[in-house]
């Protein structure tokens, strides 16, 4: 299994069989700090392969629009999750799940 090269909490990059991966991207405006560290390991933001989202959370997928942008790497997000990921739809609290105050 193949172990994050860089953490940037939630984000990870990941590097397997020379794929260089960007796991989740972090808040919106966190692209910065997830370019940044994939250079810090010797990479451009063109050498990613690919950007998975694991969730819609807007800490996991808020900056998903602009890596894309940044790097022409596919985003690969479930079905359900993609127009949030997107930016196009809001993230919808569970029921009975605590708001933020």
């Amino acid at each position: 299994m193949p172990l994050p090269i860089h953490t940037l909490r939630p984000s990870d990059l990941v590097e397997h069989r020379g794929v260089l991966t960007v796991i989740d991207t972090g808040t919106p405006g966190t692209e910065r700090r997830v370019l940044e560290a994939i250079r810090k390991v010797g990479r451009r933001p063109e050498d990613v392969r690919q950007i998975v989202i694991s969730h819609a959370h807007g800490d996991h997928a808020g900056a998903a629009k602009a890596l894309r942008e940044a790097t022409v790497a596919p985003v690969i997000v479930g079905e359900g999750d993609a127009a949030v990921a997107w930016g196009e739809s809001p993230y919808l609290m569970p029921k009975g799940w605590a708001r933020p105050f």
